[in-house]
């Protein structure tokens, strides 16, 4: 029994006077019998009492789909939904969704226009139930045939249902009236218009009835109107952090990694010497031409912090995480089996490192050249939340390997808030996707802004985008990129949250085993 009911329970065993029983009533025969029946049919579904007044159905049809992975194990909360066409002219009168015993509400279901306005919504607390959760709207509302809808569902907690790829195996799935063509979804903290695409199958139906009565007026919308939804929606609010990435992974060789002929990711293949990319960045990054050379003699070194200006560590096997304090500190040909933590005011070069991240949170004109970085939360985060960052420069490096813990999302680099940042010759090779997995390059409007970026002859492949960006002075030019990302190659967060779209220069980017030209975010 839901919460609701609980009480219920609680009120009705509470002492209270005793009473005369009531007299018996005798009834016909005919009446207990209709009764019983009655009784019999309202047994095969199990009704529970919400808050507002709404009543919901919990069922299990034998031929309803069950997901593969029954409660996928991100707690963040998120809407996730289904975009369908009506077929027919219909009547929306509630929300089904699918729920792990435990996945913990209250979850609310709305419908949605194609552009973001709430047209019914309802609050369900689905309690430890498994399976199809039902629950009817206060109104029923028309759709139109022709005309796009979204069904959604928000999972306060997380730990949502999903078939990966579902609509790209199957194609559209028709129910009733209607004909649903892909997942939607939004990282959010309260029910909104799932902005963002997938072909993943989110378990959300809607529940109807044809229309055999004068139309209705659709409900009052009873949620806030959500911007309009464009060509390539994107996630407004994603889980950040400002610290370090967590150290999930550590390098386990004691010595310098061993060089090889360079990297085997079928998924950026070697540029054609005739391309004009080659002459720029002639060689792609990988495992065997960034970090300490194989020749180095790495020297044991347990420091957790660098609090003097101009030190430089030089062949060293860092044993964890390492904070700079100090200006123009320089670590390079070295091993660090945690993650690298800059706060200094300025200078911080590593070059040739092997790490698991690196979180620059303070200062200007560091550079980070010819590392190796894999095995954290994310590869470079560099935020100016709590103090400035400007003029960083990346190059020559190589990001790979994500392994974020179950309840964290991963960027390549994610950037909240700098001016003045280039990434230029590197390889972010970020495969296999998972579910929270975010976008190869993250930039995120926080920390005062992000302004003056440039990110040019990049191999970039994987993520959930491959580049997800609201920046100012932004150019993203002569990259090439892989197939790998999951919901495409790039997302715009502020066109999706109604503030329009900083334009940005993109030319010259295309895919890296056709060398067909790419449009990123429609700026070409």
């Amino acid at each position: 029994m839901g919460r609701h009911n609980r009480s219920l329970q609680n009120r009705t065993a509470s002492t209270r006077p005793a009473r005369k029983p009531a007299a018996r009533l005798r009834l016909p025969i005919g009446i207990i019998l209709l009764a019983a029946l009655l009784g019999a049919v309202c047994s095969a579904v199990v009704l529970r009492s919400m808050k507002d007044n709404v009543t919901t159905i919990e069922t299990v049809a034998s031929d309803d789909p069950l997901p593969a992975i029954e409660s996928y194990g991100v707690k963040y909360s998120l809407n996730v939904g289904t975009s369908f066409d009506a077929i027919s002219d219909a009547q929306v009168t509630g929300i089904r969704f699918w729920k792990a015993a435990t996945t913990a509400g209250p979850f609310v279901g709305s419908l949605y226009s194609s552009d973001g306005r709430a047209l019914a919504s309802v609050t369900v607390d689905g309690g430890s139930q498994q399976g199809w959760i039902q629950a009817g709207f206060s109104a029923p509302v028309k759709i139109t045939a022709g005309q796009k809808y979204v069904v959604a569902a928000f999972f306060p907690k997380g730990h949502w249902p999903v078939t990966q790829k579902y609509f790209n195996t199957n194609g559209p799935r028709t129910v009733g009236p209607v004909k649903q063509t892909h997942g939607t979804y939004l990282f959010a903290r309260e029910a909104k218009f799932p902005t963002s695409s997938t072909s993943d199958f989110l378990f959300v139906d809607p529940l109807f009835s044809s229309v055999s009565v004068p139309a209705q007026p659709a409900a009052t919308p009873t949620g806030e109107a959500m911007p309009t939804a464009g060509p390539t929606p994107t996630p407004t609010s994603t889980p950040t952090s400002t610290v370090a990435p967590t150290t999930t992974a550590q390098p386990t060789s004691t010595t310098a990694p061993t060089s090889g002929a360079g990297p085997t990711s079928s998924a950026a293949p070697g540029v054609p010497s005739s391309d004009p990319f080659s002459s720029t960045c002639p060689v792609m990054p990988g495992s065997g031409n960034t970090g300490p050379s194989s020749s180095a003699r790495l020297t044991p070194y347990s420091g957790a912090q660098i609090k003097e200006n101009g030190v430089v560590l030089d062949g060293r096997d860092i044993s964890g995480t390492i904070t700079i304090y100090g200006s123009n500190v320089t670590i390079k040909n070295s091993v660090v089996r945690g993650s690298i933590i800059i706060r200094s005011a300025g200078g911080a070069t590593i070059d040739h490192v092997k790490t698991v991240g690196i979180a620059i949170i303070s200062g200007s004109h560091h550079v980070v050249r010819y590392t190796d970085i894999s095995g954290g939360s994310d590869a470079v985060q560099i935020s100016s939340v709590y103090d400035p960052v400007s003029d960083v420069t990346l190059t020559n490096s190589y990001l790979h390997g994500p392994n974020p813990p179950p309840d964290a999302h991963y960027d390549g680099i994610q950037i909240r808030g700098i001016d003045g940042l280039r990434v230029t010759c590197s390889n972010l090779d970020l495969v296999p996707f998972a579910m929270n997995h975010n976008a190869g390059i993250y930039l995120e409007w926080a920390g005062g802004g992000i302004r003056n970026v440039t990110i040019d002859h990049n191999w970039i492949n994987g993520g959930g985008y491959a580049v997800r960006v609201d920046a100012e002075n932004l150019k993203i030019v002569d990259n090439r990129f892989g197939r790998a990302s999951h919901w495409g190659l790039c997302n715009n967060d502020r066109r999706n949250t109604g503030g329009g779209q900083r334009t940005f220069v993109s030319r010259g980017n295309v895919w890296n085993d056709t060398g067909a030209a790419v449009n990123l975010c429609g700026q070409g």
